[in-house]
């Protein structure tokens, strides 16, 4: 929604989901290979500014990531998701165990 809300667990939420899937390191791979962003009539360098702008606009929790590139975008786009609700799940998974890991409590 304009607001950033989703309808978990079909959308993710941007306003808190993105900084959980950013925190694993395939995560970031992931923003730019779903279907909606990967197949955008965007240049890389668009793609790139819109993601860098829902993170910082939505996703508090996001903090100081590093922002995505131009470069970045044009490599992750050469690979195309066959499941991204699987890899979505995946990464969640990852990222639970590392903040567990990590003694992380929300």
């Amino acid at each position: 929604l304009e607001n950033g809300a989703g309808a978990p667990p079909d959308v993710p939420d941007l306003r808190s989901d993105l900084s959980t899937i950013i925190a694993v390191p395939e995560g970031r791979a992931y923003l730019a290979q779903v279907p909606g962003a990967s197949q955008a009539p965007l240049s890389d360098a668009g793609l790139a500014a819109v993601l860098n702008w829902i993170l910082e606009t939505f996703d508090a929790d996001a903090g100081d990531f590093r922002r995505f590139t131009a470069e970045e975008i044009a490599g992750y786009r050469g690979t195309t998701l066959l499941d991204p609700l699987r890899r979505r799940e995946e990464l969640w998974d990852a990222a639970a165990a590392a903040r567990e890991l990590a003694g992380y409590r929300r």
